[in-house]
């Protein structure tokens, strides 16, 4: 299972009858959650996500580390911008070793919502970024902070992430909360209940608790987009 760290992503688009709509530039944070209950059942899905995501993580070191050690004299005299940017690629991704150590199986639902809503979004004439971020504190007061040092307009919470198991599978329960960035007035409040069967969407889930998240994210921004595409246009 391929990761992706890199957190921006940069999304145009293009309104219907192939006419430019211009829309305001936007940010939209991402807050991964801070309560998440998941049964027993669930529990090894869990830690199979996590120690694939580490694994991962350590394994795109050495190969950053391979690559440099190949890079001879002469290419670092020929190409030595890209040598600078290898080694600063190395030292940023060597720098975050205690973030990827703390990811929870359950940050995957922020990752997920960030590929729906970058596919959303596809096609705007609108400069977008969508970033993920973890705070311990996701108070009124905190959310404002994170805010005005991102300068967003957007932020996206999750909470009360519940998982059980019934009869035919899993199920798990999402409340999603879009705040306006600017004054932290929450926009909507969204409670969701899927199940574990694995989604016929454009990402694909290896375990159950992956399908759930998943689930999750798909059914949430499903919701949040129009509520999105009708406060972005100009």
């Amino acid at each position: 299972m391929r990761v992706t760290f890199v957190m921006y992503l940069l999304v145009t688009c293009v309104a219907s009858f192939g006419q430019p709509l211009k829309r305001l530039p936007f940010k939209i944070v991402l807050i991964l959650p801070d309560t998440v209950f998941l049964c027993n059942e669930l529990r090894p899905y869990a830690d199979l996500i996590e120690s694939d995501y580490v694994r991962e993580y350590y394994s795109s070191i050495k190969q950053m580390e391979a690559r440099l050690i190949s890079w001879d004299s002469v290419n670092r005299k020929k190409f030595p911008l890209t040598t600078q940017a290898m080694e600063q690629q190395l030292t940023a991704s060597k720098s975050s070793e205690y973030e990827i150590r703390a990811f929870k199986s359950s940050d995957k639902i922020a990752s997920y919502s960030q590929v729906f809503l970058k596919t959303a979004f596809e096609g705007y004439n609108s400069d977008t970024a969508i970033v993920i971020l973890r705070a311990h504190d996701q108070s009124k007061r905190a959310l404002k902070k994170i805010s005005s040092r991102l300068n967003s307009d957007y932020i996206i919470s999750y909470k009360d992430i519940d998982a059980i198991r019934y009869e035919g599978g899993f199920s798990m329960r999402t409340t999603t909360i879009l705040y306006s960035a600017h004054r932290i007035r929450k926009l909507k409040k969204i409670d969701v209940s899927v199940d574990s069967r694995c989604p016929a969407t454009l990402l694909k889930c290896s375990n159950p608790l992956c399908c759930l998240l998943l689930n999750s994210a798909e059914l949430s921004m499903k919701q949040l987009v129009p509520l999105l595409d009708g406060t972005i246009k100009k």
